[in-house]
C-alpha cells in the first residue's frame, strides 16, 4: 500500500502537533499577543476562546508553511495523495493566492495567456502582476468554455503559453477539461484550472470528475467553499513535470502571509481527513437527497434549472428560477431570507443560487423545499393572472406580464413583474424607431407598439 494510503489518511499531522504543543507549553514568550487566549474580551472568549489556545506561531515542532519539512510538509503530501496531485500547497489566502502564485510561476513578461470569459478577478490581477498578455477566449456560451472555443483561440494565438479555465463556474457548470487539456498540450500550452467551487469533485461518481484527473497541470481549489475547511483556505495542486516547484514555492512566499494562521492550516488538514474518512460516502448520499428534492420541485414546472445535457453539472448547486414563482430573483431571495431564514449564495437577473455541500443535511433540504413550495403556491397562482394588451404609454404605471428584451444583446430592459415607468416607455419607443427587435413588444399595423400588462 502507498505510504499515504487509507491508514495514513486517518492522521492529521498539523492538528496532532498543535494539540501536543498546547499540552506542553506553559509560558508563551512568543507571538501572538493574545497569549493562547488570555487577553480576550469575555464575549469573544465565550464564543471561540478554545480556538485561541491553538493559535501558535512557527515553533520548531510546528513547522513553517514557507519552508516545510515537518508536519506541514506531511499534511501537504497526504493532501496531494487524496486529491490526485503530484504536489499540493496549502493556501491561507484562498484561491486568490493560488491563482496569483500559479500565474506568476508559469508566465514571463509578454507571455500570452488565453483566459475563459468568466475568470475570477484574481486571474486578471495575476496577469497584471506578471505583465503578461491576457486574451479573453470568445465563447459560444456564457456559462461554459468548449473545445471549439479554445481551438479557435489557439489558432489565432499559436504562441500562447497558458490556457486558464474556470470549471466549474459559480453556478456549477463544468467545461470539458479533458478534451481541452489534450488540445492545449498538443499545442505546447499549459492548462490551469480555477476549480474554486469543485474541491469535492472526483470523490464520488455522483459529482463530476476533478480537473486533475482530466489532465490539468495546475489546479486551484477553495477547499472552504464546498468542503469543510475554514473560510480563506484553499489548495494549489500540481500534476506532471511541466512546472518548476521551486518557482511555485517562491511565488507562494510572495503572495501569502509570512505569519499564516495555524487554525487555517489545521482546518485544511482536517478537511482532507474528513473527505477520506467517509466524506466521499457523504458526498454521494447528499447528492442523492438533492436529486430527489429537485425532482419533487420540478415535477410541476422547472424550478431548479437542469442545464445543458451535454455538460456535467454540480448537483450541489441549485439555480432556482424566479420565473417559476412569477417574481423577480431579488423578491424571491428576500422572501427566503426574511420569511424562512434561508440565506442563498447569490442572485442574478433570473435565478437565485443555493449552494449546498456534503455537510448539508436532509433536514436543511426539506426546509428549503417546503419554503419554495409555499412561495410558489402563494406567488404563482394556479389560475392565470388577468391581463390586457395596451399601448406602451397607456401601460405606464402598470405591472408587466412579459419581460421586454432587446435582441441582440438579449439583456432584459424590463423583467416580468416590473412596473413600467415613463422613462422606460420612452426608451422602448426609441429602440423600436431604431429598428431594434424586442421580445415582449407587439407591433400593431407596424406603427403602434403595445405590450401585455397584469390587471388586478
Amino acid at each position: 500500500m502507498n505510504m499515504y494510503g487509507n491508514k495514513d489518511q486517518m492522521r492529521m499531522p498539523i492538528v496532532e502537533a498543535l494539540l501536543q504543543h498546547m499540552r506542553m507549553e506553559r509560558t508563551s514568550a512568543h507571538v501572538p499577543g493574545h497569549k493562547t487566549g488570555k487577553g480576550l474580551d469575555p464575549l469573544m472568549d465565550a464564543l471561540v476562546g478554545q480556538a485561541y489556545m491553538l493559535d501558535f506561531t512557527e515553533l520548531p515542532d510546528l513547522d513553517d508553511l514557507h519552508r516545510p519539512d515537518g508536519v506541514i510538509a506531511e499534511a501537504q503530501r497526504l493532501a496531494a495523495f487524496a486529491f490526485g496531485a503530484d504536489d499540493t500547497y496549502f493556501l491561507v489566502g484562498g484561491s486568490t493566492a493560488g491563482n496569483l502564485a500559479a500565474l506568476l510561476s508559469v508566465l514571463e513578461v509578454d507571455d500570452v495567456a488565453l483566459i475563459a470569459r468568466h475568470a475570477h478577478q484574481s486571474v486578471w490581477n495575476g496577469l497584471t502582476l506578471a505583465r503578461a498578455q491576457g486574451v479573453m477566449i470568445e465563447q459560444e456560451r456564457d456559462d461554459v468554455t468548449t473545445w471549439s472555443d479554445v481551438e479557435r483561440a489557439l489558432a489565432e494565438y499559436p504562441d500562447a503559453r497558458l490556457v486558464v479555465l474556470t470549471s466549474p463556474n459559480y453556478d456549477g457548470v463544468t467545461s470539458d477539461v479533458e478534451a481541452i487539456a489534450t488540445l492545449a498540450h498538443a499545442r505546447g500550452c499549459l492548462l490551469m484550472v480555477d476549480e474554486a467551487h469543485g474541491a469535492h469533485f472526483g470523490f464520488s461518481s455522483a459529482v463530476p470528475r476533478s480537473a486533475l484527473s482530466q489532465g490539468a497541470d495546475l489546479v486551484v481549489q477553495s477547499t472552504h467553499k464546498m468542503l469543510t475547511s475554514l473560510t480563506q483556505t484553499g489548495m494549489l495542486h500540481l500534476k506532471g513535470t511541466r512546472i518548476s516547484r521551486h518557482r511555485v514555492q517562491a511565488m507562494l512566499r510572495v503572495v501569502q502571509s509570512s505569519s499564516p494562521s495555524y487554525l487555517l492550516l489545521a482546518s485544511l488538514d482536517a478537511a482532507r481527513k474528513w473527505v477520506m474518512a467517509g466524506g466521499d460516502v457523504q458526498i454521494g448520499r447528499m447528492a442523492g437527497v438533492l436529486e430527489e428534492a429537485k425532482s419533487l420541485l420540478n415535477a410541476e414546472r422547472e424550478t431548479i434549472m437542469q442545464g445543458a445535457a451535454e455538460r456535467e453539472r454540480d448537483p450541489f448547486k441549485w439555480q432556482v428560477s424566479a420565473e417559476s414563482f412569477h417574481c423577480t430573483s431579488l423578491e424571491l431571495r428576500q422572501a427566503l431570507e426574511r420569511e424562512f431564514g434561508i440565506y442563498p449564495e447569490k442572485h442574478d437577473a433570473f435565478y437565485v443560487l443555493l449552494a449546498w455541500s456534503p455537510a448539508s443535511t436532509r433536514r436543511d433540504v426539506e426546509r428549503v423545499v417546503k419554503a419554495l413550495l409555499a412561495l410558489r403556491t402563494r406567488v404563482y397562482a394556479d389560475t392565470p393572472l388577468p391581463t390586457a394588451v395596451c399601448r406602451v404609454y397607456e401601460a405606464v404605471g402598470s405591472v408587466l406580464y412579459d419581460a421586454i428584451v432587446p435582441y441582440p444583446p438579449g439583456i432584459p430592459l424590463l423583467f416580468a413583474g416590473d412596473c413600467l415607468t415613463e422613462e422606460k416607455a420612452r426608451a422602448i419607443e426609441q429602440l423600436w424607431r431604431a429598428g431594434v427587435v424586442m421580445d415582449g413588444i407587439h407591433a400593431m399595423d407596424g406603427r403602434v407598439l403595445s405590450l401585455q400588462e397584469v390587471r388586478a
